[in-house]
């Protein structure tokens, strides 16, 4: 199994700087999930947007303990795969 790519998180530095600030200090918002997702996604297009999609949620949710996003996040499950394999 090959290894995550996350130098999308230089590019979230460069092309979104809020968003990567808010992802360093543990408070995204909801905003925030689906350019990260699609940013990860670019960067490891080999693991497909759900395993992108799952990573983003584990990341903010459970390794940033940003429980409250858990329930907006499931709520537009499908939406956010839809958009990020457009």
């Amino acid at each position: 199994m090959k290894k995550w790519n996350d130098h999308w998180v230089n590019e979230l530095e460069v092309v979104n700087y809020d968003c990567y600030e808010r992802l360093a200090d543990c408070r995204n918002i909801k905003k925030d999930i689906l350019p990260m997702a699609k940013l990860m996604l670019k960067y490891n297009s080999n693991k497909g947007a759900e395993a992108c999609l799952d990573r983003i949620v584990e990341w903010i949710t459970d390794w940033n303990s940003q429980f409250e996003l858990f329930d907006y996040i499931d709520d537009n499950y499908e939406k956010f795969l839809r958009r990020m394999e457009n």
